[in-house]
């Protein structure tokens, strides 16, 4: 999760295929160590207060990582961690990651092998792990293993949830007290969603960094706050947010070709692309003429104080094209 901060507070380093480009700072390791404001009580959280958590992996399949049912990263373009977890993590307590994993359709029919999925576990000197950086014990303390249970046949994915409890300096009020969206009637939540994505790609497509980047307030300020991210960088790192984003003039496909998913325990939507882009957010734009891909997944939800839905999280990458 590193980066200089030039395209969404949660865009992450990936090496695949061609190449990667950086985007933003560690946040959760490099910047602790620095005092911020604390996201309930505007108290000052002191360097000594700072807890990060973050998964490392490296998945030679496509992916998905889920924290308290909320999606963190994944895809059929996703590349290796690590992966902070701070802003999925709303409060102190019991937290759940869940794992998916699946079989490209090229691969084996689609479909798993049991020494795949052992491979998983394994996965050289990078398997699956949740780890913990505490400043208040100068520790880096791996929590555990994100391993599989051994299967003895194929199967087209597998996924595990493992839980765990966190501790955290801060507050977030993110999704948990937002609209049960799985309430709503299919039809109308599926309205609502197109038309609040639509609007999210128009100013994309029309080069409005600016406004853009202004529909990210409250989840860049969560992102900012639980991964400690010091107050005298915040503007910067949202200029160049507008920058990046603001050269995405007409580049941006239509709001098409996708799926609606609820997560969140239901107080969260996304729309998924479908097709290539698998897995990754229906805002995932190329640039054919610098052989790069942005991809992009915004995750929505609907404050009870608001007549809309509002963007909860933004995640993505810049990754290089494959060459067909």
């Amino acid at each position: 999760m590193m980066g200089l901060g030039s395209i969404s507070p949660r865009f992450n380093i990936h090496w695949r295929h061609l190449q990667t480009f950086l985007l933003f700072a560690t946040v959760a390791v490099c910047c602790l160590g620095m005092g911020v404001v604390h996201a309930k009580s505007g108290e000052e959280v002191l360097d000594s207060e700072q807890i990060a958590y973050f998964v490392d992996y490296d998945i030679p399949f496509p992916f998905e990582l889920r924290v308290n049912d909320v999606i963190v990263a994944g895809g059929t373009q996703a590349g290796p961690g690590p992966e902070t977890l701070n802003d999925y993590i709303l409060e102190s307590g019991e937290q759940s990651v869940t794992l998916r994993v699946w079989a490209p359709d090229d691969y084996n029919g689609g479909q798993l092998r049991p020494r795949d999925i052992l491979a998983l576990t394994e996965a050289g000197d990078r398997p699956p792990t949740l780890y913990m950086v505490d400043k208040r014990t100068d520790e880096f303390k791996k929590l555990r293993a994100l391993a599989f249970a051994p299967v003895d046949h194929n199967l087209p994915f597998v996924e595990q949830t493992w839980h765990f409890n966190a501790e955290v300096p801060y507050t977030l009020e993110g999704w948990r007290s937002s609209e049960d969206l799985s309430l709503w009637d299919r039809e109308e939540l599926e309205q609502a969603t197109v038309a609040r994505f639509s609007e999210l790609r128009n100013l994309l497509n029309s080069g409005d960094g600016k406004g853009f980047v202004d529909e990210l307030a409250a989840s860049n300020e969560e992102l900012f706050v639980s991964n400690y991210f010091p107050r005298k960088k915040r503007r910067e790192f949202v200029v160049n947010l507008e920058e990046v984003y603001g050269s995405l003039k007409g580049l941006v496909p239509p709001v098409e070709n996708y799926r609606i998913r609820i997560m969140g325990s239901g107080r969260a939507v996304t729309l998924e692309a479908t097709g290539k882009y698998q897995g990754h957010g229906v805002l995932t734009t190329e640039d054919t003429k610098e052989g790069t891909v942005y991809l992009i997944s915004v995750v929505l939800h609907k404050p009870k104080d608001s007549k809309e839905l509002e963007v909860a999280r933004i995640t993505g990458w810049i990754t290089g094209m494959e060459i067909e």
